[in-house]
């Protein structure tokens, strides 16, 4: 009997993922999705609002497609910014215009840019500062907007690269340790945007 009930609820969650899919799915999802994009856009004015009167910003073509959340990419300065937002959370990745597939977490980005030199251990790293949502990093964000220029820019770049390499060398840091931690991790990586 219990097999029974179990194939009969299945067949109906198919039935009915089916007929979403079928008549629904083609234009709802896009919809769905072009006003959380467009709420997630006003977020990030009204939090992040200096970005736009300070250093012209603009949001740009978003060439992310996510499986989950909202992602919303804007240049600013000489800085480009992808903002994501998923269960409650936001997260804010950095690069440069000239390097568009480099992107690092803003908190691992400020890490490399007051790290002292040579780093021989990861406690030679200064502590990733920590945020769950966009009103708690735009305070940092414009306090060190000038840093994350500068960091980015086409004369320092390369430094910053190499500082970065030498972050993710160190398990903590690293790729796979962020991933296995669920892609933003601890306070750490809060602020990263994970495929």
């Amino acid at each position: 009997m219990k097999q029974l009930l179990d194939l009969v609820i299945r067949a109906i969650g198919f039935l009915v993922v089916g007929v979403y899919r079928l008549f629904f799915a083609w234009w709802l999802d896009g919809l769905l999705s072009g006003r959380s994009e467009e709420r997630l856009k006003n977020r990030v004015r009204d939090n992040l609002g200096f970005l736009f009167s300070e250093h012209n910003g603009q949001f740009t073509k978003n060439d992310r497609v996510c499986r989950w959340g909202n992602v919303v990419s804007l240049e600013a300065g000489g800085v480009l910014f992808r903002i994501g937002h998923h269960r409650g959370e936001d997260f804010v990745d950095v690069t440069s215009p000239r390097t568009p597939s480099d992107w690092e977490p803003v908190g691992i980005a400020l890490m490399a840019i007051d790290a002292k030199q040579p780093i021989t251990t990861s406690e030679d790293l200064p502590v990733s500062p920590s945020f769950l949502v966009l009103s708690e990093i735009a305070p940092l964000l414009r306090s060190r907007f000038a840093d994350l220029e500068e960091a980015y820019s086409v004369d320092r770049y390369p430094t910053t690269k190499r500082t970065l390499e030498t972050i993710h060398a160190f398990p903590r840091y690293g790729r796979v340790g962020m991933l296995a931690r669920g892609g933003a991790g601890s306070g750490l990586q809060k602020g990263s945007i994970r495929d």
